[in-house]
């Protein structure tokens, strides 16, 4: 993976790894490796998220998060050796492919939290996890740190991924049920790492946009939470072959401030919650 730091002119900065830039192999084994998120921490860190084959005996591709110090080098307080990984291994071990799509930090406590697909032959779930700053998994979301969902029998993957101030997660991707086209799916989990009732009661929804009949793939592959909005963006078919527009929405939710506290309005601040 390649790493490069700016300074606020946009010129390399040379405080980091000596010149700006760095390269490093996740897995030490010279193997394939996919960075899809990038993000600093409050200690000023350097944090990177993809996926790597890591050299498993079954070949199969595993989450990984990579931690530098502000100076570039590998952070050793990081899950020992600066690398930590994450693997669903669904079914069997020659078919094992989980793919991180996206990456944020809490602003709480400093968790990595991460989304995307945890997939086999036969499984294509949506998949979440969540990391202490250590590197270690988070046990207190979902058991293990790691949460996967069919939705309901689906295929699906998330692509977008973002925290409000009651840690709750939310997420975002597309969703194929096997004998229909895709649409966005945004989802919600309490912190606890468990699907959130209270948001479309379920804790996930769907939204076709279906402009063009009956080639009708819309994917979201990206989103945003500001101030309790959840709003998604994404792919829409709108003719045969690769013809796509943009597609937007926005999720009702209750507002949240940055410190927990719902608004003080008399009434809800939105009458449904997780609708488009």
């Amino acid at each position: 993976l390649l790493v490069v730091l700016t300074s606020s002119s946009g010129a390399l900065d040379p405080t980091f790894s000596g010149n700006g830039w760095l390269t490093f192999d996740p897995s030490a084994a010279g193997l394939f490796d996919e960075v899809v998120g990038i993000a600093f921490d409050s200690a000023g860190r350097v944090v990177v998220g993809g996926t790597t084959l890591f050299g498993d005996a079954d070949g199969g591709d595993d989450w990984m998060v990579t931690r530098f110090t502000p100076e570039g080098d590998p952070d050793g307080s990081f899950d020992v050796d600066g690398v930590a990984r994450v693997a669903f291994d669904l079914e069997s071990p020659s078919a094992q492919r989980d793919v991180l799509r996206a990456m944020a930090i809490d602003p709480n406590g400093g968790e990595i939290v991460l989304a995307g697909a945890a997939e086999s032959d036969s499984v294509y779930d949506s998949a979440l996890a969540r990391l202490l700053p250590s590197g270690a998994p988070d046990v207190s979301f979902s058991g293990d740190g790691k949460l996967n969902t069919s939705l309901s029998g689906a295929r699906s993957e998330l692509k977008a991924v973002a925290v409000d101030g009651l840690g709750r997660i939310y997420a975002s991707g597309f969703r194929t049920p096997p004998t229909l086209n895709a649409d966005f799916v945004a989802l919600r989990t309490t912190a606890a790492g468990a699907l959130d009732a209270s948001f479309s009661t379920d804790g996930w929804t769907t939204l076709g946009f279906d402009a063009s009949p009956p080639n009708v793939l819309d994917h979201s592959t990206a989103a945003a939470l500001d101030d309790g909005r959840w709003a998604v963006a994404g792919d829409v078919q709108v003719g045969t072959g690769a013809a796509y527009r943009p597609g937007l929405a926005r999720f009702e939710v209750a507002l949240i401030f940055a410190d927990g506290v719902e608004s003080g309005s008399a009434g809800q601040w939105t009458a449904v919650v997780g609708t488009p």
